[in-house]
């Protein structure tokens, strides 16, 4: 056979084969994210069903919560001022009312708050800056140290630093397009007082429309897990923010990411799987948000425990990870390639094949450290030479972050954020990856050298392809004697 046509039919076979690496592990994440979701919205469903219950358990934890802060709120508010939304892993409270909403905001101007001013986010656009908190801080059950303030107005809360900080993972108190670097008076400050953390966006506006007003607002992060929008200047109705060159967003969300190598090509893709969006609430001057988290799986860190939790949760206990999980959360992909999601039995492992080691939670202290290192830097990421501001607290990380795509995701789906990297780690050996590249450059050598016997057809290789053309191949015989293949009818 010509080895033109068999290194045609090679590269075809070898396309063939990536392409449908590629399908089946996109059917695999489908199916399987589905199955999960709908418990999810199961889930959801009970939750409302038992609102008396959770409301009872949310009056509770709210009061204790808000008095590290001086805030005591009525527990008798029944009117049309607040508003209580039942979520699978955090309640939602809105104060409408300005006499209740502002007892959650907090003076980052007193002595006592110890509060930074960060200089370059204080200066910038579109611009990111990691911080490490004081205290473990847990966010849909996951402990953080780390987190990224963004000058658009939101904290990025993910363990994998990316340009599309904007689509996913993050604690929004109003996510939109504003430019600190536009007046002197736009600043960004937070303070962290061991029990709470908190981030000012002051006399910011949006890029552009000075002339508009300039918004003051900030968000506060509690030891116990729940989170503080507090509003104090909103010029006009958050509606009227055009989401144009920005996402504007008012809500929290997570997700996990699933990591695949194909060939040497490392693919990252964020699937969120879950998100609270408050955008439709008629955020004004002095209104709150108040999310208060619920349990989760993960709070529990040995076998009994986690059998022994609430049916509604969901959570089984695996003993190839060590973790107790509703399979839906950030170790996801350790939760799969470990085989927990075939997990049936309700049962614990008998007591002298348990470990006695510490329970391993990939998104624990030791990660997120550890993923600061990977903090990315742009081109355009230096901050500008001129400044408001003298130095603040030092920062780990600058990145310019794009918004123009990926952060329109749907709930539940893929947040449209993929990344691709070469790397010898990803599984690939360097002996595959030189086969690989020394294949592709005999197909190129052959099509070229075909292509000059055809141009030139006098010189030897012309003369050698004319010889050995198609029409002069042979056929043996039964009897041995060739037959030209032009002669033969099949």
């Amino acid at each position: 056979m010509h080895p033109m046509f068999c290194n045609f039919i090679l590269l075809v076979f070898l396309s063939t084969q990536l392409c449908g690496l590629q399908g089946f592990d996109a059917k695999f994440e489908k199916s399987s994210k589905s199955a999960d979701l709908k418990h999810k919205l199961a889930k959801a469903e009970t939750l409302r069903a038992e609102e008396s219950e959770i409301k009872e358990i949310e009056e509770k934890e709210g009061t204790e919560s808000v008095s590290v802060l001086g805030i005591t709120v009525p527990p008798e508010f029944k009117n049309d001022t607040v508003i209580i939304d039942h979520h699978t892993y955090y309640n939602s409270t809105f104060y409408s009312n300005p006499n209740e909403g502002k007892l959650f905001w907090r003076d980052l101007d007193s002595a006592s708050s110890h509060a930074n001013v960060h200089e370059m986010l204080s200066d910038s656009h579109r611009q990111a800056t990691t911080v490490k908190l004081s205290f473990d801080f847990p966010f849909y059950g996951h402990l953080l140290r780390n987190i990224t303030i963004a000058t658009g107005g939101f904290l990025y809360m993910g363990d994998y630093l990316h340009n599309w900080i904007a689509a996913t993972q993050y604690v929004a108190p109003l996510m939109a397009n504003f430019d600190t670097s536009q007046s002197p008076q736009s600043i960004i400050k937070y303070s962290d007082n061991g029990t709470a953390f908190t981030a000012e966006w002051r006399n910011v506006f949006i890029q552009d429309q000075m002339s508009d007003g300039s918004f003051t607002f900030q968000t506060t992060l509690l030891k116990n897990g729940d989170i503080i929008f507090a509003y104090k200047n909103i010029p006009y109705p958050i509606a009227n923010i055009s989401d144009a060159r920005h996402p504007v967003k008012i809500g929290i969300s997570d997700a996990y990411i699933l990591e695949r190598s194909i060939f040497f090509v490392r693919r990252k893709t964020i699937y969120e799987y879950h998100r609270i969006d408050m955008i439709k609430r008629q955020v004004s001057n002095n209104t709150a948000l108040y999310f208060t988290a619920l349990p989760t799986c993960l709070s529990y860190k040995d076998c009994p425990s986690c059998m022994a939790a609430s049916p509604k949760l969901e959570c089984n206990w695996c003993e190839a990870v060590k973790r107790c999980s509703d399979g839906i959360d950030r170790a996801r992909q350790s939760w799969v390639s470990n085989g927990c999601v075939l997990l049936q039995g309700n049962t614990c492992p008998a007591r002298d094949e348990i470990s006695t080691g510490n329970p391993s939670i990939t998104t624990g202290k030791g990660t997120e450290e550890s993923s600061s290192s990977k903090d990315i830097t742009t081109p355009n990421s230096a901050s500008k030479s001129t400044s408001k501001h003298a130095s603040s607290f030092p920062y780990n990380m600058e990145s310019t972050y794009s918004v123009t795509g990926p952060s329109q995701n749907k709930i539940g789906g893929s947040a449209q954020y993929m990344q691709e990297d070469i790397s010898d780690t990803s599984g690939v050996s360097t002996g595959a990856i030189v086969t690989i590249v020394v294949f592709l450059a005999a197909l190129i050598g052959a099509a070229v050298w075909v292509g000059y016997a055809y141009k030139f057809p006098q010189t030897p290789s012309g003369q050698f392809l004319i010889k050995y053309r198609p029409s002069q191949w042979t056929l043996r015989s039964k009897d041995g004697s060739a037959v030209s293949s032009s002669s033969r009818h099949l």
